[in-house]
């Protein structure tokens, strides 16, 4: 049996595709916060996707998870 990967579990844990910048935060486990991207993206630096739905943004659970998956250092195994 494959060893399921941390942020696999985080991905399927979260009930929904997107996640709003606000719950950022709480999908993360407090790694990464909504408002960390907003700053990275202001800077022109690299952000999980996201799309904006009126004036709230949401970001795609699955980039997310490739996002910290990318800046992640040592192993992210578990189980």
């Amino acid at each position: 049996m494959k060893k399921q990967d941390i942020f696999d579990q985080m991905q399927e844990k979260w009930p929904s595709p997107v996640v709003v910048a606000s719950q950022v935060k709480t999908m993360t486990g407090g790694i990464v916060s909504g408002k960390t991207f907003a700053n990275l993206r202001c800077k022109g630096e690299p952000t999980p996707e996201s799309v904006m739905v009126g004036r709230r943004r949401a970001y795609i659970t699955s980039s997310v998870i490739d996002w910290l998956r990318q800046r992640t250092e040592g192993g992210a195994q578990h189980g």
